[in-house]
C-alpha cells in the first residue's frame, strides 16, 4: 500500500460550504472517520482584461486603452486595474470605470511592456 497525505477535491461550488473528514485504510480494514472540516470554497481573482492598445505615443509619454475583463472570477465586480510597466512595476491604480491611461514617464528610445491586472475583493488576478 502507499501513503497519501494530499488529495484534491475537484468540483467545488465557489462560496458554498463543505464538510470533509478523512480515514485510512490499512490490512485490519477502515479507520474510524477524523474531526470533520467546515471550509466554504474559495473564490478565484479576476482574468487579466484583453492586451492592451495603443492608442498613441510619442518621445514623452505612451496612450494606451483596454477592454474590461468580462469574467470577475467569481466577485460581484472589479474593483480597480493596477498598470504594470516591464511586468514588476506598477505604475498606476484605476478605477474600473478608467479604460485608458497616459503613461507619461517614459524615457525616450526605452521599450516598455504594459500589462493591466483586474482587482477585486478577492484579489489581483494573473
Amino acid at each position: 500500500m502507499s501513503v497519501v497525505t494530499t488529495a484534491t477535491i475537484r468540483g467545488l461550488v465557489s462560496q458554498k460550504g463543505y464538510y470533509i473528514a478523512v480515514r485510512a485504510l490499512n490490512r485490519a480494514g477502515w479507520s474510524e472517520l477524523s474531526p470533520y472540516l467546515e471550509l466554504t470554497a474559495g473564490r478565484l481573482p479576476s482574468p487579466p482584461p484583453k492586451a492592451p492598445a495603443l492608442i498613441k505615443s510619442s518621445a514623452s509619454q505612451i496612450q494606451f486603452s483596454w477592454t474590461p475583463t468580462t469574467d470577475v472570477g467569481g466577485a460581484s465586480k472589479i474593483d480597480a486595474y493596477k498598470i504594470y510597466a516591464n511586468r514588476n512595476t506598477l505604475i498606476a491604480t484605476v478605477s474600473p470605470q478608467t479604460l485608458s491611461y497616459t503613461f507619461s514617464t517614459v524615457t525616450e528610445g526605452t521599450s516598455y511592456l504594459i500589462s493591466i491586472s483586474a482587482v477585486s475583493v478577492i484579489g489581483e488576478g494573473a
